[in-house]
């Protein structure tokens, strides 16, 4: 690997292709979901990984309504 830091402190969350498929799968033949969540190995989390880039909820409510109205165009 080129970068040995980012391995180290990544090397938990990274997935094979299949890997990754599986939970897009998963979410697209599953009856219900919430939308607009993050989902890792078919279990919701927390859309950061590291605790220093964090929304709030206003933020992620405006970003949420404005990809609502540039899909509905």
């Amino acid at each position: 690997y080129s970068m040995p830091f980012f391995k180290k402190l990544l090397n938990h969350r990274l997935r094979t292709p299949e890997e990754g498929a599986d939970t897009i799968l998963w979410l697209a033949t599953a009856d219900k979901y919430p939308n607009g969540k993050f989902w890792f190995d078919r279990k919701e989390v927390k859309p950061t990984i590291l605790n220093f880039n964090q929304s709030t909820e206003r933020e992620e409510e405006l970003l949420f309504s404005y990809c609502e109205s540039i899909y509905d165009q």
